[in-house]
């Protein structure tokens, strides 16, 4: 599977990846396929990242917004 975004939002990005990965419950591996494509610019995933509110302030927990 490839997933990808034209999103900057890690709530859109990473945090879709690290949900799948965390209920496939090691069933499923992200792959690096940088040397696969030539030409195509790529970046490193964020591995944390702050929850903001509407207003922009940080939030203590994902979960705090459910």
């Amino acid at each position: 599977m490839s997933y990808s975004t034209c999103s900057l939002n890690p709530l859109e990005d990473e945090a879709v990846v690290a949900t799948l990965l965390e209920r496939c419950g090691g069933s499923v591996e992200v792959v690096d396929c940088r040397g696969k494509l030539s030409g195509f610019g790529t970046r490193p995933g964020m591995t944390h990242w702050h929850v903001l509110s509407d207003d922009l302030l940080p939030l203590s927990s994902y979960s705090s917004v459910r």
